[in-house]
């Protein structure tokens, strides 16, 4: 940052490769030096520095280039980014392109109207034939409440897993709601390849948050998939479910959220300062530059059950489910989606507001 400011790019690249040589010898995580960039790179820009950003990026390629290949490819990211924001669309394709060999998610790339065409393009069939995968299931506590004319909730929670990340993760998430959220909560658990045992491992878990109601559904993954693209599926099957899910507890405010995550207050916090005309909250980072993978946390997403929200995530779907078709899904996909999801709803006659989401610490 020293060298940066001072202008004396040279040393800043010496100093950017003996990060990358350390973060290799596992000093730190290996993504470690692009994120100081990347925060380098927001902060410049902030202050209405985009030379500095260019300048910064270039020595940043330069000693990447031979020591590290996939931080060499996360700085072209950066800089195709950079080139987005100045409306060098050719240059920014031409970036991403060199980068995708290290960076394979850049293949979902869809700005402007790129995301609504191959959201409106999917075909019915696709869209009915995973409809038909999944299974509604319910745990036998939760059956009454989910079944009852007049039942009603505080909120409700939409989480999705595999089944190793079920009885990795379920436990604790659940045990935090269970002490922290006010009666009547609904939870539905979305369950991608569950292990024989999964109906068992519910009914133990129900019998441990008995202040919540749990309903859980199932699917096997895509066949066809490789075992990253499957690993990938996992990361977004919420959204691929979320309509369907959301229409199994009505006019319920939603939260939804990683299983690996813990929700240290009552979710019923998240959801009570939206109104008609703000009825999403989430995380969103439009200034970052890493903005098209980074512009919008798919960790936490907090909903009423509005029409232009629901047409959001049912687009969000779409888009998904178009790749996921094609059996070329790689990591960071939902975010991937999410971020020009939400920008197309912005462009849209009529788009409601939304609430952001603090990122500190996330």
């Amino acid at each position: 940052t020293t060298c940066e400011a001072e202008g004396r790019l040279s040393d800043a690249g010496s100093a950017l490769a003996e990060t990358a040589r350390q973060a290799r010898a596992g000093a730190y995580h290996r993504k470690t030096p692009y994120y100081h960039v990347v925060c380098l790179c927001n902060a410049l820009l902030d202050a209405g520095r985009e030379d500095r950003v260019a300048a910064l990026l270039a020595a940043a390629v330069e000693a990447w280039r031979t020591q590290d290949p996939e931080l060499c490819a996360w700085a072209l990211f950066l800089q195709g980014s950079l080139a987005l924001r100045r409306g060098e669309l050719g240059q920014a394709r031409a970036l991403f392109t060199r980068a995708q060999l290290h960076l394979p998610f850049l293949a979902h790339t869809a700005g402007g109207e790129m995301f609504a065409r191959r959201a409106e393009a999917l075909p019915a069939a696709i869209a009915a034939q995973y409809a038909a995968a999944l299974t509604w299931e319910a745990s036998a506590s939760a059956v009454a409440f989910l079944c009852s004319p007049d039942a009603s909730y505080v909120t409700g929670q939409c989480v999705a897993c595999d089944g190793g990340y079920l009885r990795r993760f379920a436990p604790l998430f659940l045990a935090v709601l269970n002490r922290f959220a006010a009666p009547r909560q609904a939870v539905h658990l979305h369950i991608v390849d569950p292990a024989d045992d999964a109906a068992a491992l519910m009914a133990e878990l129900a019998g441990m948050a008995p202040k919540l109601r749990l309903g859980w559904s199932r699917e096997p993954s895509p066949e066809g998939l490789t075992d990253d693209g499957r690993r990938t599926y996992y990361t977004f099957a919420r959204f691929v479910r979320l309509n369907e899910i959301a229409a199994r507890y009505p006019g319920a405010p939603l939260l939804v959220a990683d299983i690996d995550a813990c929700v240290l207050a009552d979710p019923a916090a998240f959801v009570a300062p939206l109104t008609d005309q703000r009825p999403l909250a989430l995380q969103y980072f439009p200034e970052n530059l890493a903005r098209i993978y980074d512009g919008v946390g798919g960790g936490l997403v907090v909903l009423r059950q509005e029409p232009a929200v629901m047409a959001l995530f049912e687009r969000v779907r779409r888009f998904l489910l178009s790749w996921t078709a094609t059996r070329r899904i790689h990591y960071f996909l939902d975010q991937m989606a999410l971020t020009p999801g939400v920008d197309d709803a912005l462009r849209r006659p009529d788009p409601r507001e939304f609430m952001r989401v603090g990122g500190a610490g996330r």
